[in-house]
């Protein structure tokens, strides 16, 4: 892979990761909540997951680290800085896969308190952290 492809890679995992994170805030902070709400909240939180590790992924990449699963990915985000508290980190990878797989109503509304109290403040520093890295360490080409 290029350097050029690689920079490209790094700008639009991020772009798509910060695009995902708006839109789970979006849903947090709509006024007129219901269930409704609530499961969108469930399902934006799935793929803004999903873009937090590829983004990861993608600028560890460009920095020479190859890592392919989330749960190593994550503990490598959390021994660059990137992840603060690596327990909230483990109980999100639990309750997304667990939320993908099942759905029970109690689950639901357990996962979405974790999501509002925990999760998108993680996954919020984590999107400042790699936008902090993107800009000191990747160069455009």
């Amino acid at each position: 892979m290029t350097q050029k492809v690689k920079v490209n890679k790094v700008l639009y995992s991020e772009k798509q990761f910060g695009s995902a994170l708006e839109s789970l805030g979006a849903a947090i902070r709509e006024p007129n909540f219901n269930e409704y709400v609530r499961d969108a909240i469930i399902q934006r939180f799935e793929y803004t997951y999903e873009t937090a590790w590829k983004a990861i992924k993608s600028v560890l990449s460009y920095q020479g680290v190859e890592l392919r699963h989330p749960k190593e990915i994550f503990s490598e985000a959390y021994a660059s800085g990137w992840v603060v508290n690596q327990d909230h980190w483990e109980a999100m990878i639990e309750d997304r896969n667990f939320t993908t797989h099942t759905y029970k109503l109690r689950t639901a509304e357990t996962v979405y308190a974790s999501i509002r109290d925990i999760y998108y403040p993680e996954l919020s520093y984590l999107h400042n952290k790699i936008a902090e890295v993107i800009r000191n360490h990747v160069k455009p080409s």
